[in-house]
């Protein structure tokens, strides 16, 4: 094996799965979830917070295993739509989403923040029974899920006071203005004070890409680089974290 096929070799590694890890998604509907406002870097609009459902088909390399799936996914990128008609997404690190990148996350979210995300999802799966995904699950806890990933993918730096729902560069809100339901912020606290730090490196979720349509997240079985450990990241402080929040 030459230098130049060994680097091109490392490259594919650096990112998590190969280049040619490709699926085909449309989008079918929202699952569980509610309406809210969402202000990012200063613009507002009301979204459904919740579970998404895609068609997935067409898959290519590591995608070969969500093809023929109706998935249930959650976003990661808020500046962008879904669309029904088919369009080819990506299978990369969730540290590289969103894409393209936002004020805040100018060369996507990094190891920090997903590492956190993938955490989320750990807990949700082992301690909570896997409600995020299942369809049947409560429209709050399917809300707080994702507004839960929106303030990792945009706030974030690692510690607990970055994460506060109602400021930073990410913030929610009703669509009316009025503050979170109390059920929703009961489920965001719980996430947030022992979802983040409870599995560092936990693997099981995948990036979707695309340049043109909203990025998601999906749980799947594709290796990927270990994000950073709880020291490494410097996850202190969490227990005083439901003090600080919205009552």
């Amino acid at each position: 094996m030459n230098r130049l096929t060994v680097t091109m070799l490392a490259v594919a590694a650096a990112s998590g799965v190969a280049a040619a890890d490709t699926i085909d998604l449309a989008y079918l509907g929202t699952g569980q979830g509610r309406n809210v406002r969402v202000t990012l870097d200063g613009n507002s609009q009301n979204v459904h917070a919740g579970q998404l459902r895609h068609g997935a088909t067409n898959g290519v390399g590591n995608g070969v295993e969500l093809a023929g799936q109706a998935l249930v996914t959650y976003c990661a990128d808020i500046n962008q739509l879904v669309s029904s008609s088919s369009t080819t997404y990506e299978l990369v690190s969730v540290s590289l989403l969103p894409s393209p990148s936002s004020e805040t996350t100018p060369t996507g979210m990094g190891s920090i923040r997903a590492a956190a995300i993938q955490s989320v999802y750990a807990y949700a799966n082992d301690v909570l029974g896997g409600q995020h995904s299942d369809l049947g699950t409560s429209d709050a806890f399917a809300t707080a899920f994702q507004l839960v990933i929106w303030e990792l993918v945009y706030d974030y730096d690692g510690t607990a006071g970055s994460i506060d729902l109602t400021s930073g560069a990410f913030h929610a809100s009703r669509t009316n203005g009025s503050s979170l339901w109390g059920d929703v912020l009961t489920h965001a606290n719980d996430l947030f004070l022992n979802g983040v730090g409870y599995n560092l490196n936990a693997m099981s979720v995948v990036g979707l890409r695309s340049g043109t349509r909203q990025d998601q997240l999906v749980e799947m079985n594709v290796p990927i680089i270990p994000t950073p450990t709880a020291a490494a990241l410097g996850l202190v402080g969490l227990g005083g974290l439901a003090a600080r929040r919205r009552r």
